[in-house]
């Protein structure tokens, strides 16, 4: 069975779904200067150091989503705001089952797993809890819902580690990284009948706090939309100092081989 993952009417409460990481960005960076030509001719970066840290974490969040949406159309994709307000959570629906998706932005720590223990550089962080409180309660949204138990996978979704090493798996919380999901997903059994992937659908298609953000209409998209753009920027700069960089190593090498060909030559007539 192939569903749609068509955009749906939004209530009031779902166009305030924003990635908060994003949004947060967003407000900073609109207040930042346009760079100018010569900033482009030099391949000046339009991320202010002050904001290089939100731009990494905003980075984070949306390279989650882009790569939950690309699961294809037998899967349900949504998102909701974490209870704190300080994050988003993905809901992914699928063959199966059902899996709450929680992103921790860790860039270059080394995280170590041991049980119900996850340390960042010696650090100990709640990650599993969130995790497992996430899926508690889609559990309970969900089986109100539909009108039977469900059964809610917590996840755990680390981005830019530098390292991953798992002494002892953690019980419940599935922890994997970007490039690992669609794989892990994909292999599972299936575990849920059509019928019960139709009323799931229809649940999460329709509760008034989880939005579809790839929505071109939501709100969402305009903030979604000005990141992308400002990722674009980055990129393009990035490849222009590298130009640069090859042109100087190119010049530097042209004039050693013209200046030894002439010394060369003098030796010899000498």
């Amino acid at each position: 069975m192939v569903m749609s993952d068509a955009p749906e009417t939004e209530s009031p409460r779902v166009a305030t779904v924003i990635p908060t990481s994003v949004s947060h960005f967003i407000e900073a960076q609109r207040v930042v200067h346009h760079r100018s030509f010569l900033d482009r001719i030099l391949g000046r970066t339009p991320v202010p150091k002050l904001l290089r840290k939100d731009y990494r974490s905003a980075r984070a969040d949306v390279a989650a989503y882009d790569v939950l949406a690309q699961l294809g159309p037998d899967w349900i994709l949504r998102t909701c705001q974490t209870a704190e307000g300080n994050g988003i959570d993905h809901i992914v629906v699928g063959p199966p089952g059902i899996f709450s998706m929680v992103v921790r932005h860790q860039p270059g720590n080394a995280l170590w797993i041991d049980g119900g223990i996850l340390l960042a550089d010696g650090e100990r962080m709640p990650h599993f809890r969130d995790a497992e409180f996430s899926a508690v309660r889609l559990t309970q949204q969900l089986s109100d819902s539909v009108g039977w138990r469900v059964d809610v996978t917590p996840c755990l979704i680390v981005v830019d580690p530098r390292s991953v090493t798992v002494a002892k798996p953690p019980r419940r919380v599935a922890v994997m990284t970007l490039r690992g999901i669609r794989t892990w997903l994909k292999e599972l059994p299936k575990a849920l009948s059509d019928q019960e992937l139709q009323a799931l659908h229809g649940a999460v298609a329709t509760h008034p706090d989880w939005v579809f953000l790839g929505d071109p209409h939501a709100p969402s998209a305009e903030a979604l939309a000005m990141f992308r753009k400002v990722q674009a920027e980055v990129g393009e700069a990035r490849h222009v100092r590298l130009a640069l960089v090859t042109g100087v190593l190119v010049f530097l090498w042209l004039i050693a081989v013209v200046g030894v060909g002439g010394v060369t030559a003098s030796f010899l007539a000498n």
